[in-house]
């Protein structure tokens, strides 16, 4: 321009002296002026370039910005001043009137904003350092031991107070803004914790995936803080680790993993928390009062952040939750080990396996919540699963994943335990074995009490799993559990009216056992199925408390399916067992009369006249005197229905398994019990083969029942136990949730010894044949009514002695059962004896005296034909062992005398026995008595009725009674 304007200037004179004057003058003022605008436009035109200069060099100085370097504050101040220069520029009088540097300006404006999104971008920076860095020490301590950089931090936050201060931000409250970033990257870290706990947890085997896991882990390493890429890499693992590898079980050392991280990220935050709270002590005297109010808000927003962190750690835990569960249905805790094993033979190293697992699940859980009112602060105390299952009202998403998945597991042992004890009982030859057969490594000498062996050897059992499961925990890279004390059952026992009952049960099944013979007590379907599923169950509620009260449930169905089997499986049917404990009662005789008619029994010859009414005496005959009897179908159970005297433990036996059978209900089909333990099929005449048989299904009926007797031995010393074991441990409140199988057991307790003594009494009657005795009876027939006396028995009392003595001596010869029940046994075949004799003769309708009479010949003869001198020479005449039981006393005989004679007794006197002695005899008995008192010529129809129902009510008065 300045050339331009030499060259017109020079072109300007030569015109000028061609023709100088005011117009050239004018030419020449017009060209300075052109000048003079042509230097300021150059001006402008630097200026501009040095803007752009700055602006740039402001937005690489931002960019570049790092808190670590030591002159980072120096370079804050640049770009400050930078900024300030590049303002001053752009708002200045060349450039403020240009317009096309408006839009430069905006650009300026939003420096400010740059600068602060790249201080938080620095801040999530530095908390991704610091929760990744590897914990140093013992948790609780925070920067200290993170070994990281503060002054880092400081630099950070110091530029962020300054930059609020001085610019204008857009929506830019530190307070928020930095607690914010803080709490999504934390976040953000919670999720990413998953993943690396997925990709390398504790003792981690190689792996058929290991390529596809260093892709994930690239993938990780790479991560971009997206966080729907983040769970899609979470999602992957799973699958793989959950799913895939399902058979290594990584679940709990993921878990473990996961806990252990998700503590150093709470401890992380916690560090930030911590340093503002110092900063705000440190910086209140140096600081002006602006600072202090927002270091202030900043410390109390960040603290305001550090619950959602909290609940965010607690939803990264539910996930991992939530996700095995999506997945833990397909293992199977339990296996046979073949097609040929054993019903007791299980495979339970699954089983042991997740167990362990779970406890550490457990545990590590725990641990972490523990943590809550250390994190938050005073007046934040944590509900640990514990405090929650106290509390029973709690809504934790995490209480409830993990009681989701122990029930699952505790379903899978019910399932199995029910399924391996109906197995056990259908395949169970009913032998009293050894409780020593326990614990095979069991090798010390026991004592011969009973419950001592039961608590040593079941001791021995639970301590056995206990040490597989802290093997397996080893093995599979789980920390170890916290010491404890090994099992001792023995601290348990409590010296209750109950455990004395037992006690004094158990002394009797081990009494009077020779030198050196271990005493035997319980079949195999105990010690090799109930007292190890026992073990399994006490185990799952020593390990996860969560479920203790299904865990009581689950033992009362287990013992429900054992003595509801051994009841049904003893008792034959559906209808005996309502029979023996009372819910039906057999059916009671009728007498109708019908105009000319008489009973076949009766009508063939004429009743003899009662004693007191003289051997010769003349009478005048009556039609419809006698009336014709009906009696009920022959039962043998009916032999053996309970008597109202017997109501009090009746009534228990009949509550208890009317519950059993409902709680089973659905279940158990307990139907096809009754044809696990059937009698042979009747002959003619009863061989000795075939008394054989039936003593040995009497052996198996009687160590069923008997039985029951250990196995409420080992509930009760198993719940004392454990609820001792649970207080200690635990505390009270989870004790209390095995309440309800205490109350059990103690039920169990108080019906045993009636249970034993229904079913060993149905058993012997059984086995004697009751129902052929009575018939036996009911075949003299005509021999009943013949009006002479009888020098020697019937025939039938030789044959049920012979019976009896066949039965003990093939008994006593096996030696399957314990010297105390075999003593048990008999009292109760003699007992049978005396049962079915006054069965038999309560059915015979009519009676002269002399047949009464030979009624009493016959049961004096039962009587001395089952005493020891009787049973021992004819034990020798079948070649058996000639050893007669010890019983010196046996009941029954009084009771069925004392029947006979009131046929004896004034007609009148008969009712008045009846109403005091009615407890004693069962319905059909009585009336037998009411029908031979109202049966004479000078009562009516009207009156023998009458009597009948007076009868019938005085019973059903007192049952009614009795119920209530």
């Amino acid at each position: 321009l300045h050339q331009s304007a030499l060259e017109n200037s020079d072109h300007d004179t030569i015109e000028g002296e061609e023709g100088a004057g005011l117009l050239g003058q004018s030419l020449l003022l017009e060209l300075w002026q052109s000048r003079e605008e042509m230097s300021r436009l150059d001006d402008l035109l630097g200026q501009l370039n040095s803007m752009f200069e700055i602006e740039q060099e402001i937005i690489r100085r931002i960019d570049s910005f790092d808190a670590e370097q030591s002159s980072a504050m120096n370079e804050y101040r640049k770009v400050r001043e930078m900024a300030d220069q590049v303002n001053q520029l752009a708002s200045g009088p060349d450039l403020a009137l240009v317009s096309c540097v408006k839009e430069t300006r905006e650009r300026l404006s939003t420096l400010g904003n740059r600068f602060w999104d790249r201080l938080h971008h620095l801040l999530g920076n530095f908390v991704l350092r610091v929760c990744r860095r590897n914990p140093i020490g013992e948790f609780g301590n925070t920067r200290g031991t993170q070994n990281m950089n503060w002054t880092e931090y400081e630099r950070i936050i110091n530029a962020a107070m300054d930059l609020e201060h001085v610019e204008v931000l857009e929506n830019a409250v530190l307070a928020s803004s930095w607690s914010k970033t803080i709490l999504d990257t934390v976040s953000y870290e919670a999720l990413r914790c998953f993943a690396s706990a997925l990709l390398d947890p504790p003792g981690r085997s190689t792996s058929r995936y290991d390529l596809d896991l260093v892709q994930l882990s690239m993938e990780l390493i790479g991560d971009s803080g997206d966080q729907a890429k983040l769970r899609q890499t979470c999602h992957n693992l799973v699958t793989i680790r959950f799913d895939f590898e399902a058979e290594e079980f990584y679940f709990p050392r993921v878990y473990q993993g996961l806990c252990d991280r998700l503590q150093h990220i709470i401890q992380s935050a916690k560090a930030f928390s911590e340093f503002h709270q110092e900063n705000c002590v440190s910086r209140n005297n140096d600081a002006n009062d602006e600072d202090v109010a927002r270091l202030a808000a900043l410390s109390q927003a960040l603290n305001g952040a550090m619950e959602p962190i909290w609940d965010q750690c607690e939803k990264i835990l539910v996930l991992c939750l939530d996700e095995y569960l999506h997945f833990s249905g397909k293992r199977d805790l339990f296996s046979r080990p073949g097609e040929n094993s054993k019903a007791e033979d299980i495979n339970d190293s699954v089983w042991i396996q997740d167990l362990a697992g779970l406890e550490s699940v457990f545990e590590s859980t725990e641990t972490f919540l523990s943590r809550r009112s250390w994190f938050l602060g005073e007046g934040n105390e944590g509900l640990t699963f514990l405090s929650m299952l106290d509390s029973k009202t709690s809504e934790s998403q995490l209480f409830d994943r993990y009681s989701q998945i122990c029930h699952a597991h505790l379903r899978a042992v019910h399932v199995q335990a029910m399924t391996a004890t109906g197995r056990s009982l259908s395949k169970d030859s009913w032998v009293l074995g050894e409780v020593s057969s326990f614990d095979t490594n069991n090798n010390k000498q026991l004592a011969r009490d009973g419950i001592d062996i039961l608590t040593d050897s079941l001791d021995g059992v639970i301590n056995k799993y206990e040490d597989l499961l802290a093997a397996s925990r080893q093995e599979s890279g789980l920390r170890a559990p916290p010491a404890g004390e090994r099992w001792s059952l023995v601290a348990g026992k409590k010296e209750s009216s109950v455990w004395k009952t037992l006690s004094k049960d158990m002394q009797y099944l081990v009494s009077n056992v020779d030198d050196g013979e271990m005493p035997r007590f319980v079949p195999q379907s105990i010690s090799n199925g109930i007292a190890q599923w026992l073990s399994r169950l006490l185990l799952v509620a020593d390990k996860l408390p969560l479920v203790c009260e299904e865990i009581a449930a689950t033992l009362t169905n287990i013992f429900d399916l054992y003595i509801a089997t051994v009841f049904r499986m003893c008792s034959g049917s559906l209808k005996n067992e309502k029979i023996l404990v009372g819910l039906e009662r057999p059916s009671p005789l009728k007498a109708v009369f019908e105009d000319g008619r008489r009973s076949p029994l009766t009508s063939m010859r004429p009743s003899s006249p009662a004693i007191f009414g003289g051997f010769g005496k003349d009478r005048r005959r009556q039609k419809n005197v006698r009336p014709e009897i009906l009696l009920p179908p022959l039962r043998e159970v009916d032999i053996c229905a309970p008597l109202l005297k017997d109501e009090p433990t009746s009534f228990l036996l009949r509550i208890f398994l009317s519950r059993a059978r409902e709680n089973l209900h659905g279940i158990v089909n307990l139907d096809r019990v009754d044809s696990w333990l059937s009698d042979p099929a009747a002959e003619e005449s009863d061989s000795v083969e075939l008394i054989c048989t039936f003593a040995r299904t009497l052996e198996k009926r009687v160590a069923a029942a008997w039985s029951c007797i250990s196995l409420a031995c080992l509930g009760h010393l198993s719940i004392s136990a454990i609820s001792l074991r649970l207080e200690q441990k635990y505390g009270a409140h989870v004790k209390s949730n095995l309440e309800s199988f205490e109350r059990y057991i103690n039920s169990v307790t108080n019906v045993t010894r009636e249970l034993v003594e229904v079913l060993g009494q149905f058993a012997s009657v059984k086995a004697i044949g009751g129902k052929n005795v009575v018939s036996s009876i009911m075949t003299v027939g005509t021999v009943w009514e013949e009006c002479k006396l009888h020098e020697y028995p019937n025939d039938y009392v030789d044959n049920l002695c012979e019976r009896c003595a066949l039965l003990w001596g093939f008994v006593a010869a096996s030696g399957k059962l314990p010297k105390a029940v075999l003593e048990h046994c008999w009292k109760q075949i003699a007992h049978a004896g005396y049962l079915s004799m006054l069965e038999g003769f309560a059915r015979v309708p009519f009676c002269s005296t002399e047949g009464r009479a030979l009624m009493a010949l016959d049961l004096a003869s039962f009587s001395a034909g089952i005493k020891r001198s009787a049973l021992s020479e004819r034990l020798e005449k079948q070649s058996l062992p000639s050893v007669a039981p010890s019983v010196s006393h046996i009941d029954g005989m009084r009771m069925v005398d004392t029947y006979v004679k009131v046929f004896y007794y004034p007609k009148d006197e008969i009712p008045k026995w009846i109403k005091e002695n009615f407890r004693d005899y069962k319905l059909t008995q009585s009336m037998a008595l009411a029908t031979t008192a109202g049966a004479s010529e000078s009562v009516s129809e009207p009156h023998l009725q009458r009597l009948l129902n007076e009868v019938k009510e005085l019973y059903q008065y007192a049952e009614s009674t009795d119920e209530s």
